[in-house]
């Protein structure tokens, strides 16, 4: 901390430079996937993965992207579990 106190404006600077190319990282594979992206949405969900297809495509259209699949999945895995309790 003391390093940062007395180096403030270097440290400040060094953030901004690696937010900047975070975010342009982000906007470059973005683009670059963006038509295998729009390939997959056309295919359709694989055999037998067609209700978590459906949650996951509701999940994209709220904002989550693909970027959090992973949650998605453990998302809709828990809501399974907690349909078969309660049934």
């Amino acid at each position: 901390m003391e390093y940062i106190k007395t180096h403030r404006k270097e440290f400040e600077a060094e953030y901004d430079r690696v937010v900047k190319d975070a975010e342009e990282d982000r906007k470059y594979w973005e683009k670059r996937n963006q038509e295998r992206i729009e390939k997959n949405r056309k295919m359709g969900p694989p055999p037998g993965k067609e209700e978590f297809w459906s949650f996951v495509q509701k999940g994209m259209t709220n904002g989550m992207g693909l970027c959090n699949l992973w949650e998605l999945n453990i998302i809709y895995k828990r809501e399974l579990l907690a349909g078969a309790s309660a049934a």
